[in-house]
């Protein structure tokens, strides 16, 4: 994800990314207040691709992966 963030801003715009990434953000809170056992890690990021997919991103699985990995690490970092 350290090395993702900056080529998908090259690539995309910063614009485009922070949309992408405001997004992410939220699913990932939602999915960590749905699914609160552990070990529920396939579940929460099968829901935030969903609610992703449903907000109508087109994003290919690599890159939303990243992106994800990388919103879960800025959650836990502010815990």
């Amino acid at each position: 994800a350290r090395y993702a963030i900056p080529y998908l801003k090259e690539k995309w715009g910063e614009a485009k990314l922070n949309n992408i990434m405001k997004w992410v953000k939220i699913a990932v809170g939602a999915a960590e207040m749905i699914y609160t056992e552990s070990g529920m890690g396939p579940q929460k990021k099968a829901y935030v691709i969903e609610y992703l997919n449903k907000k109508g991103f087109t994003v290919d699985f690599d890159t939303l992966d990243n992106i994800i990995e990388n919103a879960v690490l800025e959650l836990n970092a502010d815990k």
